[in-house]
Order: structure tokens, then sequence, then C-alpha cells
């Protein structure tokens, strides 16, 4: 995890054979994470709230926090991004 100003980056790898589903709160975007892929999860936030995360079988939940804004990269590319999480 990389903390900088208000931003956390969470660097996420699928190391399974499998997909794993990958939530986003509170959008309700799933999105399948695939075997041996790496993806960074940018959240920007006006206060550096914690972020809270879950870990459920073959699924990770990530909650947005009150105003943040959450975009996913794999490499360069980013694959997900959001408006800002409302109060």
């Amino acid at each position: 995890m990389i903390i900088r100003d208000k931003c956390v980056t969470l660097n996420l790898r699928n190391s399974g054979t499998l997909p794993v589903r990958l939530i986003v709160e509170p959008w309700a975007e799933e999105l399948s994470f695939p075997p041996g892929a790496e993806w960074n999860v940018v959240c920007e936030s006006p206060r550096l709230d914690p972020i809270p995360i879950e870990i459920l079988d073959g699924t990770i939940l990530i909650f947005g926090v009150s105003r943040s804004m959450v975009r996913i990269f794999s490499g360069e590319e980013c694959i997900w991004e959001c408006f800002p999480a409302l109060d």
C-alpha cells in the first residue's frame, strides 16, 4: 500500500488459478480479476480515511469512503473509474 497526500494505492495480485470477483462499493461495481493479473486500486479522498476492505470466498470488497474517487489500473491503463461517493 502506498499513501501520498490524500491518495491511497492498493497493489493487488491474483496469484491463484481462478478469477476473483472484485466489488467496489458504494457503486456496486463488479469486476473479474483474472489469474496472474496485477492491478493498482487508487483511492482519492478529501480526507485520509481508512479504506475498508473485506475478503470473502473468492471475492474482494473495497469500500470507497465519503466523497472518495476510485480508479483501477492494469499497468498504465485505467480499466475502471467512478464518480465521487456521496456522504
